[in-house]
């Protein structure tokens, strides 16, 4: 068995939050530990912007390889199989970095995102909820299968990307630990710890200078999906128009994940005669992304239940005043002014107020508070952090 780092993750291809812990979380093996981790994907990398970021960080993996070639979703079943057989007998420190979700108690330090899969009330519906029932129980006998034998430690690492998610995932084991106790079991006894994902914070502050005249620009950050509930941003829009009097323009940039959704958007837009104030930017590059940043005032984030927001705090350090959710990763740290924070998605025109008074107080004083708050979760104190508790494995 190898005394090597591999790192699990599902994919790239959505080039978010997650696909930047997994690659940094390489970067700060190879830097602060001295070696070159091995890198083991789910699904085979599709997208150009994937494989651009794979290609940034290549200096730092010793080993890429994906167990499926497809781009449709593989089972749980194969996958977890198709895991143990190349990893568990190969390697005696896996780093799972897909959270709580079909292979989160297989790896010796997890980093969780967010137990989406034991969110069966916030995150199902209907049918879905049924299967999701039933998931908990398999990978919970998967969870007892694995880890519950001699050649297994009981001891696991746990690392939450903020406080919010570390509650919200003892509430919710608690909530399932009828159907689930060997999940609830090893994650009760784990060892915790609140890491922030990596913000290239320090680079956006470091390209973008900041200036007086910005136009009346919204910014939304986010991949193409249904449940970041972009709608909202479009809805919300037209009453600035109609009700402030703020011809503000909108700028909707991220990966797209559902084309559906975004032809959905799309038809919105029309039908709000909103074409000339709506622009989509779409699998941009990262020097593209800070270019746009730096043009607008506000961030707006319409998913409450946010489990951290690396868009907010990059909007932050290119100086945007967030409005985002109370109910959220940052929202609950007390580090941005209450006056930003919404407590309802459901009530639009409350938000709008909120835009609205952003756009117009926007100045190049809180501007510059906003963009060294954002210093804190910068990558390479993400990587130090990591490091620290790697190293101890």
């Amino acid at each position: 068995m190898l005394n090597k780092w591999v790192i699990v993750h599902t994919d790239l291809d959505t080039a978010g939050g997650g696909e930047r812990v997994c690659l940094e979380v390489a970067r700060a093996i190879y830097e602060y530990l001295g070696s070159k981790p091995s890198l083991v994907l789910i699904q085979k990398p599709q997208k150009t912007i994937a494989l651009k970021m794979l290609y940034n960080y290549r200096n730092y993996i010793d080993e890429f390889t994906w167990i499926s070639n497809s781009s449709t979703p593989i089972t749980i079943k194969s996958t977890i199989l198709q895991i143990l057989l190349k990893l568990s007998k190969k390697y005696n420190k896996i780093f799972v970095n897909n959270g709580l979700s079909s292979l989160a108690l297989l790896g010796t330090v997890i980093y969780v995102h967010y137990p989406f899969n034991l969110d069966l009330y916030g995150t199902f519906n209907g049918i879905k909820r049924v299967y999701g029932f039933f998931t908990i129980m398999m990978n919970d006998l998967i969870n007892y299968m694995y880890n519950f034998n001699k050649s297994k430690s009981l001891s696991k690492i746990l690392i939450f990307n903020s406080t919010y998610t570390l509650n919200k995932t003892i509430q919710l084991v608690k909530r399932w630990f009828v159907i689930a106790p060997t999940t609830f079991y090893i994650i009760n006894n784990a060892k915790k710890f609140v890491i922030f994902p990596p913000v290239e914070s320090k680079a956006i502050v470091k390209n973008i200078p900041l200036r007086d005249n910005r136009d009346d620009i919204i910014i939304v950050l986010s991949r193409i999906s249904r449940a970041k509930r972009i709608e909202y941003s479009i809805l919300i829009l037209k009453l600035l128009h109609k009700f402030f009097n703020i011809n503000a323009k909108l700028f909707i940039i991220g990966s797209l994940n559902d084309v559906i959704y975004y032809q959905y958007l799309k038809s919105l837009v029309r039908k709000m005669h909103l074409d000339n104030y709506v622009n989509f930017f779409l699998d941009v590059d990262d020097e593209t992304k800070i270019r746009l940043l730096g043009k607008g005032k506000v961030l707006f984030h319409p998913m409450p239940g946010e489990h951290f927001g690396i868009s907010i705090v990059e909007a932050m350090a290119a100086g945007l005043i967030p409005v985002i959710s109370k109910e959220s990763g940052i929202g609950s740290l007390g580090i941005l002014d209450e006056m930003w924070l919404y407590s309802d998605i459901g009530r639009p025109f409350d938000i709008a107020r909120i835009l609205a008074y952003a756009l117009n107080n926007w100045n190049i004083e809180y501007a510059n508070k906003l963009r060294e708050i954002s210093i804190m979760f910068s990558s390479e104190i993400f990587r130090q952090r990591i490091a620290e508790v790697l190293r101890n494995v």
